[in-house]
């Protein structure tokens, strides 16, 4: 009964062992579920917030996310002392592209555009589609000289770059953020600057 006692004691122990590590394993396996959940969740956020911070045609970040962008910039100028500036740019006469070539090419000729643009601009600025044929673009740590200099050689590269589906100019509005500016004063600025290019003959550039 002594030795039965001591094999029944072994076998238990074993049995306890094993369901104590398979308990374990099981744990490891939830864990790396959960973990794997978790992953996913975080994958499709930041799924989730790109698609709410950009424009679906273009690619470029949209209207809410350039809002944020130029706030973020204006709080950074206030504690900084430093400027920054916004291009505002229309195309010119883009209701005929759309009336010529169908909206199709219009969509086309817009997407295009987004690219240049983000081929004209550096790492640090932002690109953002306003809606229909308006794009902003955010200057970081640029004065009005230096924004207007940029401006102008995005024009020139646009009226002569090579474009696939239609030709096309544009008008560029220029602001620089000044200490009491705030969001709205900003756009008012830059829309003031874009109705002078455009009263101005189009093609050009003009500095608010």
């Amino acid at each position: 009964s002594v030795v039965f006692s001591y094999m029944l004691l072994l076998y238990l122990n074993k049995f306890v062992i094993l369901f104590l590590y398979c308990d374990e394993m099981k744990k490891r396996n939830i864990m790396k579920e959960v973990e794997g959940k978790q992953q996913e969740l975080l994958e499709l956020n930041t799924q989730l917030k790109e698609l709410a911070t950009t424009d679906p045609l273009t690619g470029l970040k949209n209207r809410r996310c350039l809002q944020e962008k130029i706030m973020e910039n204006i709080e950074l100028s206030k504690k900084e002392h430093c400027s920054f500036s916004l291009l505002l740019i229309d195309i010119d006469f883009f209701k005929r592209v759309n009336d010529t070539y169908g909206h199709p090419i219009g969509d086309a000729v817009l997407q295009e555009l987004a690219m240049k643009l983000q081929v004209e601009t550096r790492t640090q600025d932002l690109v953002a589609r306003m809606g229909g044929e308006e794009f902003m673009i955010v200057l970081p740590n640029t004065n009005k000289e230096h924004a207007r200099v940029i401006a102008e050689r995005i024009r020139l590269n646009i009226d002569h770059g090579s474009w696939k589906h239609a030709r096309i100019t544009v008008s560029i509005g220029v602001t620089t953020y000044e200490h009491d500016d705030n969001l709205s004063k900003l756009f008012s600025k830059a829309d003031d600057a874009l109705y002078r290019s455009k009263k101005g003959g189009r093609n050009c550039v003009s500095v608010s």
